[in-house]
């Protein structure tokens, strides 16, 4: 319950920081998504379908506040969660130099799955042109990803050494 909580707020606030915070200070072309960072993290350390629900919540946020189409976001950001979590539980996933590589891909999966969910409804999306600014995007996205995937696993590790000497 108190995990539920705990990841629930950060992504309420990740929802925050993107639409009020860092839509204020950065250009729209090279805003990082933290939402996929945050979802990134719950998807490498907690597998299964619970990140992509938490990715789906938020997804939905977003789409309320910032998007014409309702629940496209929501669905992308489901998804990415789901092939994230694919690699959790793996060696190679507890590290935070693969969590900032997982957050950058997602990043561009999900752009990519978003345009693949908006074109069968008539949207016209200009994906190639805008793969350099998606590309430093995905860049940022990692760049904040992987501290938060390194300060997460520390303080896992932490309370997991407390419960085995207590």
């Amino acid at each position: 319950m108190k995990r539920g909580v705990i990841w629930t707020l950060l992504l309420l606030a990740n929802v925050v920081l993107e639409s009020v915070i860092i839509a204020r200070y950065l250009p729209v072309v090279f805003r990082p998504d933290t939402v996929v960072a945050a979802i990134t993290v719950i998807a490498l350390v907690y597998p299964g379908p619970a990140a992509g629900f938490y990715g789906a919540a938020a997804g939905l946020v977003m789409d309320v506040l910032l998007s014409p189409a309702v629940g496209a976001q929501a669905l992308a950001y489901f998804l990415t969660a789901l092939i994230v979590g694919f690699f959790s539980g793996k060696y190679y996933a507890k590290n935070w130099l693969f969590s900032a590589a997982a957050a950058f891909g997602a990043r561009v999966v999900k752009e990519i799955l978003l345009v693949l969910i908006v074109i069968p409804f008539g949207v016209r999306t200009a994906f190639f042109s805008a793969i350099t600014p998606m590309l430093v995007s995905a860049a940022l996205t990692a760049l904040i990803c992987a501290p938060v995937y390194f300060l997460k696993r520390r303080s896992s590790s932490a309370k997991m050494r407390r419960a085995r000497y207590e």
